[in-house]
């Protein structure tokens, strides 16, 4: 008769080989650019760069081309992605495949071209779900390029599953290279991603990717759920340095891929990027605010927090956002 914690053995085992294949994509410097308004000096890309590139993560997504979805006032380098700033990122990256992702509405053919240039190596595009066929003309024309191509679905928790595999269908004969889907608000739960990837993975036979955001403190689980479907790139921040309240920790993700048996990335060059990112950057990094938390009980985007106004206090911040999505769900008829 086997002892208990051979039977745990056992189990831990049977659950390597669906994470021995999982890629990792780093956004400290692009959603982390939120933090800093997109500034970083250089010696903070370098030293980020370089310790991710050691660590075997396989992409490093180093920022946005020309911008984010809406303008902000006096950008830094990581939210334009020109050419100098790609040219010092490539010197860095000896191991990890450049990365930029790009919303439709902001790019044209020569920025794909300077982009190419540049040895950018991937490129991902935000699925725009008010614009379908402006997001699949962008597909079309990146595909012409040595990229390997992404597209992401986002804010995925304001739309129905059957919506979301009618885009997963006719994204996956575009040919990409996989369709990610993100928790944008931070307000899934395990059970959510769950039930949306397995529902996904019996009608659309394509690879799939996951951004998770860490509102209700669920960025970890819900990638591991994730995971357990089948999902093969996972994206995750140094210390969760990212939007909002942050996104899944990639030092974090990596130790339960470690306690699993697999040792595909390097666990201790992760911890030093993230006590990196917590020495020099945490000024910029809000430790987890009660107004974050807030937005994820009622799938609030930072959009949405615009129109609530300044955070007062507790039980105030909670009703207004209550009576927020209440007001929303009337408009639109829910």
């Amino acid at each position: 008769m086997r002892k208990h914690h051979e039977a745990i053995g056992d189990e831990i085992d049977s659950g390597i080989a669906m994470k021995n294949n999982i890629k990792l994509l780093d956004v400290t410097l692009r959603d982390g650019g939120y933090k800093t308004n997109f500034h970083f000096s250089s010696g903070v890309v370098r030293d980020i760069l370089t310790l991710l590139d050691q660590s075997g993560v396989r992409y490093i997504e180093v920022g946005y081309r020309n911008g984010p979805l809406k303008p902000i006032a006096n950008m830094g380098q990581t939210a334009t992605c020109d050419r100098n700033y790609l040219e010092y990122c490539k010197k860095w990256i000896q191991h990890a495949k450049l990365t930029v992702i790009l919303h439709p509405k902001n790019i044209q053919r020569h920025d794909l071209e300077e982009m190419q240039d540049c040895g950018v190596n991937a490129v991902r595009i935000c699925f725009p779900a008010k614009q379908p066929t402006l997001g699949f003309q962008t597909i079309e024309m990146a595909s012409q390029y040595n990229f390997e191509v992404f597209a992401n679905i986002t804010r995925v928790s304001h739309f129905n599953r059957e919506q979301i595999r009618t885009w997963v269908t006719d994204l996956a004969k575009t040919g990409v290279k996989a369709i990610y889907l993100a928790d944008s608000n931070g307000s899934l739960t395990p059970d959510d991603v769950d039930h949306l990837y397995s529902y996904l993975q019996e009608k659309c036979h394509v690879p799939f990717g996951f951004h998770a955001h860490d509102n209700l403190f669920l960025a970890q689980a819900n990638a591991v759920a994730a995971i357990k479907n089948g999902v093969q790139f996972i994206d995750a921040s140094l210390f969760g340095f990212g939007k909002g309240s942050g996104n899944l920790r990639t030092e974090g993700i990596v130790s339960f891929l470690h306690a699993g048996g697999n040792r595909q990335y390097d666990f201790s060059r992760l911890m030093e990027a993230a006590n990196y990112v917590k020495q020099n950057l945490h000024d910029t990094q809000n430790d987890f605010s009660t107004k974050d938390i807030i937005l994820g009980i009622f799938d609030l985007s930072q959009d949405d927090a615009a129109n609530l106004g300044s955070f007062v206090d507790t039980s105030d911040y909670y009703s207004r956002a209550s009576q927020y999505l209440r007001s929303a769900k009337s408009v639109c008829g829910a």
